[in-house]
């Protein structure tokens, strides 16, 4: 997990360092811009994934099948939907005795 947070936090840099160095000057944007955009694509990202998160979080039995919805159709909305309803109206895994 720790080598995904510095993967994770070495690309924000990268992806910092690249918005800021618009004709070497960093005097375009604002100090609180690039936080400001982190945050703008992590709730985004969040968005997304959120019928991964509920599959997730309600044990579905199918979750396999909800996780490649959201990926590869997500971005239609119409996949975005339909993986959503999928994730909330499946049935949990039976619980353990």
């Amino acid at each position: 997990m720790k080598l995904r947070s510095a993967a994770c936090v070495a690309s924000l840099l990268a992806f910092a360092q690249m918005v800021t160095a618009q004709n070497g000057s960093t005097s375009d944007l604002p100090l609180y811009a690039v936080p400001l955009i982190f945050l703008a694509f992590a709730a985004i990202a969040g968005m997304y994934f959120l019928p991964t998160i509920v599959a997730k979080k309600r044990k579905v039995q199918r979750m396999g099948g909800i996780v490649v919805v959201n990926v590869f159709l997500g971005w239609t909305l119409i996949g975005w939907v339909v993986a959503l309803a999928w994730a909330a109206s499946g049935a949990p895994l039976p619980k353990e005795a």
